[in-house]
């Protein structure tokens, strides 16, 4: 499957880089369905998913965006992440098949309206179909939702992919008005206790890049490590 992934892959033309002032990005895409073996490999070679649309930096001037990754059994909880977790205890989670509500479109342009005015991301609503197509859709049988509610109300989702070697953090979004119980950091807690328990050995993170603040708070996760490098579907991974 995956010698016939390479030859559908197509690599987008240069743009200005969401992640960095003043570097140019490119990014390889692939579009249509992976089985769990080989999405394993994908992941452990720094690609990552929305939908049906799998992708990874190929940026010619710039390697600064890094793949990061935690295992759950070495994970080092600090008194500052169990604090977090406490403050959450009255949240119900709440694990199935992502899907779409009137709920989670709301809950998604409050959280976006909030990052566009205090941390200067672009203004961004999302339509039904713009929803389903990142985060409902499938592309095989791995995509997963975590819903968290404070009693009766819908107030964190987080996307993950579940596989048999570990998870990987799909996207997260949260009520801004909840901000005091830490939610993106507490969905991430429970992720990892979610895959500790099960055994699972990896946790991926998606994106790091030094010098942007947005993407900073991975790298709080310790010991993580990153992938050096690109590797080719055909080489193996070296992760450090």
């Amino acid at each position: 499957m995956l010698k016939e992934f390479l030859g559908q892959t197509f690599i987008s033309r240069d743009k200005s880089c969401p992640y960095l002032s003043g570097e140019t990005s490119a990014t390889q895409y692939y579009i249509g369905c992976v089985d769990d073996a080989a999405f394993a490999k994908l992941l452990e070679r720094g690609w990552r998913r929305f939908g049906r649309l799998f992708f990874r930096p190929v940026c010619s001037a710039c390697a600064e965006c890094k793949s990061v990754r935690v295992d759950p059994d070495q994970f080092e909880w600090s008194k500052s992440f169990r604090r977090v977790l406490n403050k959450g205890e009255r949240l119900r989670l709440k694990i199935a098949r992502p899907s779409i509500t009137d709920d989670r479109l709301k809950l998604y342009d409050e959280y976006h309206k909030e990052r566009s005015t205090n941390r200067g991301w672009d203004a961004e609503t999302t339509s039904s179909v713009e929803y389903y197509s990142a985060f409902v859709e499938r592309s095989g049988n791995y995509e997963y939702e975590f819903s968290y509610y404070y009693l009766d109300r819908l107030v964190c989702v987080a996307l993950v992919d579940m596989l048999p070697m570990g998870i990987s953090a799909v996207y997260c979004y949260y009520d801004p008005d909840m901000r005091a119980l830490s939610l993106g950091t507490y969905s991430i807690l429970r992720q990892l206790l979610f895959a500790k328990d099960r055994r699972l050995k990896r946790f991926y993170l998606g994106y790091w890049a030094r010098g942007n603040d947005s993407l900073s708070y991975k790298t709080r996760f310790k010991p993580y490590e990153t992938l050096r490098g690109r590797p080719a579907l055909d080489q193996s991974p070296v992760w450090e």
